[in-house]
């Protein structure tokens, strides 16, 4: 099957130089086409470029398109969508595209476009809710969301809550799937260091809980001196959290901006933090899980078997939590074994499966109306 795919800010994750470049989604791009490229299928990938980057790459049955954009928060987004349309338009007509997968609803509002002129099938992952963006973003982005879901053949999607939230509203078909996880990138080690070190690795976004950690931390510090705060990530908060640390030299918190070693700086650590309150199933969640690692977190993947869960918002929650663990983390060492456990079941050479099922539907759904509407039209 020849599959596009839409919506990807940077490939390969960790290759943009925009503050905002990737994330989730483009991790979530790169591993699904390794995988269905590992299983024969020809992979079209349209995502931006920057500087230094070629224009046209091929990597196998990976194929990789990269254009220019907008740049600037109100306009990269948008701008990079609108122009994919002429690019993945060539790629339809040249390589007789099969399928069309959007991630998110920017490009699924463009792709229902493009779906719509070519006639080809189209797949929505949404990536999860609309909750980041205030009035007018937000209701942009629901009209975007609203003409996706009305074009797309099948809906799916990676998270329970945007599915529960998502799917009653629309009447479309959809199935829930997983996000998966590379098992390659990352081996459990074992702790090494006499205190205890805490790891946040995510945008620096209010939704992720960055002001708590930084609450909790700095009571925990007072508490047992023998701990370490890393954080690695970028994003709108980094003047808060660079202001906070200069202003808290006693504490002992390594800020190291957006890193690509994401396996690294989980083998160098002991407890993953993640106290964020969206929902959904981030994929560092699932590379700590990978690594092992004992995660502290509100978000319900996890539950006590796998981790130490806590209540969303809640900052003295999260301290408490960080200080049992600190003192005595032998208690919870079977925790992250658990979860690495629980994650092999979501490797991507597992997950890949579902999706070419959905893929194969998918198609199979659109050339079954096609047919109906041509006998449609002769009855007449």
């Amino acid at each position: 099957m020849k599959i596009l795919m839409l919506g990807s800010k940077e490939y390969p994750f960790g290759s943009g130089s925009d503050l905002m470049s990737g994330g989730g989604i483009e991790i979530h791009v790169e591993k699904l086409s390794k995988y269905l490229a590992r299983d024969g299928h020809d992979i079209f990938i349209v995502t931006r470029r920057f500087r230094g980057q070629r224009p046209y790459e091929r990597n196998g049955r990976i194929r990789v398109y990269r254009i220019g954009y907008l740049p600037g928060r109100a306009f990269r987004a948008t701008s990079f969508n609108a122009l994919s349309i002429l690019t993945a338009s060539r790629i339809i007509r040249e390589h007789g595209i099969d399928l069309i997968h959007c991630h998110g609803v920017i490009s699924g509002f463009f792709g229902a476009k493009l779906s719509f002129l070519t006639g080809k099938p189209m797949v929505l992952t949404p990536h999860g809710t609309i909750v980041y963006n205030r009035f007018p973003a937000n209701e942009a982005l629901r009209f975007f969301q609203r003409v996706a879901i009305k074009r797309a053949s099948r809906i799916l999607f990676i998270s329970r809550y945007a599915m529960e939230h998502i799917s009653p509203k629309t009447g479309r078909p959809s199935a829930l799937l997983t996000n998966g996880i590379d098992l390659e990138d990352f081996t459990p080690t074992k702790k090494a260091w006499k205190g205890t070190r805490f790891l946040f690795m995510g945008r620096l976004l209010e939704i992720k809980g960055i002001r708590h950690i930084l609450a909790a931390f700095s009571k925990l510090h007072a508490k047992n001196p023998e701990t370490q705060l890393t954080i690695a990530g970028d994003g709108p908060l980094k003047d808060y959290l660079l202001e906070f640390i200069s202003s808290h030299p006693e504490l002992d918190i390594r800020y190291l901006g957006w890193r690509r070693d994401t396996p690294k700086l989980l083998s160098e650590s002991d407890c993953f933090v993640l106290p964020s309150w969206e929902k959904g199933q981030p994929v560092a969640l699932l590379e700590a899980m990978s690594s092992g690692k004992v995660i502290i977190t509100p978000l319900g993947f996890i539950t006590r078997r796998t981790g130490i869960p806590i209540p969303p918002r809640d900052p003295e929650a999260l301290f408490r939590a960080m200080l049992c663990y600190s003192k005595n983390p032998r208690k919870y060492s079977s925790l992250g074994t658990n979860a690495r456990r629980v994650v092999t079941r979501m490797s991507w050479s597992a997950v890949v499966k579902q999706f070419e099922k959905e893929y194969l539907k998918a198609t199979r759904s659109r050339t079954s109306s096609i047919h109906t509407s041509v006998r449609t039209s002769r009855s007449r």
